[in-house]
């Protein structure tokens, strides 16, 4: 398996505020990594390098062997899939709330997306699957199924790298 993540030497700091020092590790595909640790030591700001929310102080992150600040700044959001903290979703079916992931998608690749993410039981719970209407921020559904089909939203797309940011 070849790397698809390389972080080297990783130190990124807020001002006088040094949050990440001296961080090195690889990734090859299909392995997961978990990120621990109290509040503030740099977990998310670790993972918020990855797509470029922000640039690493000093030291490089890499993604197929290509350091982060030479991709074009679509093509690396492209690889990469981030669920939020806080689960996302829009006024509209299920349906549309996945396609902001893909917008040609089909419901196929929708329907295995919201399997991967284990939440075909709440879509066949819900009448009308996936015409169903979720409310603006998805009042109507449990935070759970919000963030199960955040997730599924971010599989629809079919990155190379998923970040779930929890």
């Amino acid at each position: 398996m070849s790397e698809i993540i390389t972080v080297k030497n990783l130190k990124k700091s807020y001002g006088t505020n040094q949050v990440l020092n001296g961080i090195s590790f690889s990734l090859e595909e299909g392995q997961i990594i978990g990120l621990l640790g109290p509040n503030g030591c740099g977990k998310t700001s670790l993972v918020h390098l990855l797509p470029r929310f922000y640039d690493v102080t000093k030291g490089a992150v890499f993604i197929n062997g290509v350091d982060v600040r030479d991709y074009p700044q679509r093509e690396l959001r492209n690889k990469i899939g981030v669920v939020p903290q806080k689960a996302v979703l829009f006024s509209g079916s299920i349906r549309d709330n996945m396609k902001w992931g893909n917008e040609c998608a089909t419901d196929e690749e929708i329907l295995e997306a919201i399997s991967i993410a284990q939440a075909s039981d709440v879509l066949a719970s819900k009448e009308n699957g996936l015409d169903y209407i979720i409310e603006q921020g998805g009042k109507n559904l449990s935070g759970g199924q919000r963030q199960r089909f955040t997730i599924a939203r971010a599989l629809v797309r079919k990155p190379e790298i998923l970040i779930l940011d929890d």
